[in-house]
């Protein structure tokens, strides 16, 4: 009986597997077939992407494509009047026409030589006779320029003209340029030396700033204004002479002149004045620079006449051990000490209300700074890198802390 009821048993099994494993098989087929399905779709997927790359990559090289020559029409109206030809075997762009190039804006323009693989393989410019100016931007970052023609037609020079063209050694500045723009020459970290044109009456902003080679620059009798930080970063400057004209002297011009011994102002200039190779207004109210390596003292006493002191008026100058200032002084600007990594000790005026930013920054040396009553507002980074300062004071009427 046993016997019997185990086959039994055996059979219904067999029966009830028959029954479900059609639809168990049925069941994994079409999973299986769901998965091949997704997959194929995925490959396809990635295919068109691949092939859409692939596309986008020929057209780029397509358009940034080097030519062993080339012609442009950079004139200012695009009527044709201003051309530009560039010949690979020389690696020479040449200018030729009438009238004005026209202006590049630096994030939209990758025309012509503005890609990246032109601006780093042009070697030599030429611009001939009857091109009026150099356009905003015209040869920003050519980093391999080291050579330049320029006409005597040439009237302006525009905002960022040769930005970053780090290659340039020297260059000739036409007689009748009036004007040299903003960061026109900005970051030429090779540029040695440059004649600024007699009919140049105003150096703009930025326009010399990080030319870390230029080592004498001789700034024109018709100047009357120099503008912000028109030499600063120039490391290798030693001197510089300020015309009789000059009636502007922007903040930070000589900001990071690390070479700087001496500047000297005309005897007849109305606005500015020197002493010993040290810049002040003419009433000597303001001071200005005291250059940075000049070591002949290493203790200064600021004139009593003195009431503001202007950025970066004793940056870096790492020789000097003191410095007393007066006390009609109100005003302690941007970076004025950064840098005096002799400085021991100093005495801030009563009078002083507000401690510009990075004032203090790297004095190394100093071990003692007392902080007037007075004073409401210290800047960003004042005392950084004062290592050697144990403690400080903030007195209770400080507002404002950057």
């Amino acid at each position: 009986m046993k016997g019997k009821r185990f086959l039994s048993v055996i059979l219904v099994i067999v029966m009830i597997i028959e029954i479900i494993s059609p639809m168990f098989f049925k069941e994994v087929l079409a999973v299986e077939s769901t998965n091949n399905e997704m997959n194929s779709e995925t490959t396809e997927e990635t295919a068109e992407e691949q092939a859409s790359e692939e596309q986008t990559n020929e057209e780029v090289s397509r358009e940034y494509e080097i030519k062993e020559e080339e012609t442009w029409d950079i004139s200012e109206n695009g009527d044709g009047s201003v051309i530009a030809k560039w010949t690979l075997s020389v690696k020479t762009l040449r200018i030729s026409g009438n009238g004005k190039m026209r202006n590049w804006e630096y994030y939209n323009d990758r025309e012509d030589w503005h890609s990246s693989q032109y601006t780093n393989i042009i070697e030599k410019l030429i611009i001939e006779d009857g091109v009026t100016n150099i356009g905003k931007n015209a040869f920003l970052e050519c980093n391999n320029l080291n050579s330049i023609e320029m006409a005597g037609s040439i009237k302006d020079i525009e905002e960022n003209a040769f930005y970053g063209c780090s290659s340039l050694e020297s260059i000739e500045i036409p007689e009748g340029v009036t004007k040299i723009g903003d960061s026109a020459f900005q970051e030429c970290s090779s540029l040695m030396n440059i004649k600024i044109p007699k009919g140049v009456t105003i150096i703009e902003n930025q326009a010399f700033e990080g030319c870390s080679s230029l080592t004498n620059i001789e700034i024109p009798k018709g100047v009357t204004s120099i503008e912000y930080e028109a030499f600063k970063g120039c490391s290798s400057l030693t001197s510089i002479e300020i015309p009789e004209k000059v009636t502007k002297i922007e903040e930070s011009v000589f900001a990071e002149c690390s070479s700087l011994e001496n500047i000297n102002v005309d005897i007849n200039n109305r606005n500015y004045m020197s002493e010993n190779g040290i810049l002040f207004n003419k009433e000597r109210t303001s001071f200005l620079k005291y250059p940075a390596n000049k070591k002949d003292i290493n203790e200064y006493k600021i004139p009593e006449s003195i009431t503001r002191i202007k950025a970066h008026a004793f940056e870096g100058c790492s020789s000097l051990t003191n410095i007393e200032i007066p006390e009609g002084v109100t005003e302690i600007g941007w970076y004025t000490f950064q840098g005096c990594s002799s400085l021991t000790s100093i005495n801030i005026p009563k009078g002083v209300t507000e401690i510009g930013n990075y004032a203090f920054q790297g004095c190394s040396s100093l071990t003692n700074i007392n902080i007037p009553k007075g004073v409401t507002e210290i800047g960003s980074q004042a005392f950084e890198e004062c290592s050697s300062l144990a403690n400080i004071e903030i007195p209770e009427g400080v507002t404002e802390i950057g």
